[in-house]
């Protein structure tokens, strides 16, 4: 690794792209300090590029999972009634919302992920299968506001790809979306 002025960058053998399973040439990371007033310093901003992503995969990366073999019994489990049931869920619910309200303040303002290209290949030998799928200009962003009314935190989330081709073949495939736009936004009560 080379630690530069505006980059880091690393040096590493080529390996023959037909013999690797997973490849990304490039990968950048930026991150923005600023300072905070309960946390000292913040992460105000970062920002993930990558570049081109190729993912090979086939039937002996996916292993199948084994049953013990072992003669264990299980002791017959007492059944929860419904409201049991609800109430659990609930208390998850709140743990859930009390940890995220919790770590808010480390989020960043602003975070963004660019992938000008994934593409995921996978192959099925014995079968004579091939699959292929493929996605352009993937972006991510997320900026963090805080409400002037209610003291609450917003998080506003895009995503947007440009090309989408599922079980691509050739020229054609069966899913095919020129553009794709997702628009969220969470609010977290302070």
């Amino acid at each position: 690794i080379h630690l530069g002025e505006p980059q880091v960058t690393g040096d590493a053998p080529t390996i023959e792209k037909s013999s690797a399973h997973f490849i990304c040439e490039e990968f950048g990371l930026l991150f923005e300090f600023g300072s905070h007033s309960e946390m000292g310093v913040s992460v105000k901003n970062i920002d993930i590029s990558l570049g081109e992503i190729s993912v090979d995969l086939n039937e002996g990366l996916i292993s199948k999972k084994k049953k013990p073999s072992g003669t264990h019994v299980d002791e017959p489990v007492q059944p929860a009634t419904e409201s049991d049931l609800i109430a659990k869920k609930e208390q998850k619910k709140q743990a859930t919302l009390a940890a995220i309200t919790k770590h808010t303040p480390f989020f960043p303002e602003k975070f963004s992920l660019t992938l000008p290209k994934l593409d995921v290949k996978f192959v099925h030998k014995e079968h004579h299968v091939v699959m292929e799928n493929n996605i352009t200009a993937v972006q991510f962003k997320s900026i963090k506001s805080q409400s002037i009314e209610d003291e609450s935190t917003r998080i506003d989330l895009q995503l947007d790809f440009s090309e989408i081709h599922i079980l691509k073949e050739g020229g054609s495939s069966i899913i095919s979306l020129q553009k794709l736009a997702v628009l969220s936004f969470v609010c977290i009560p302070s």
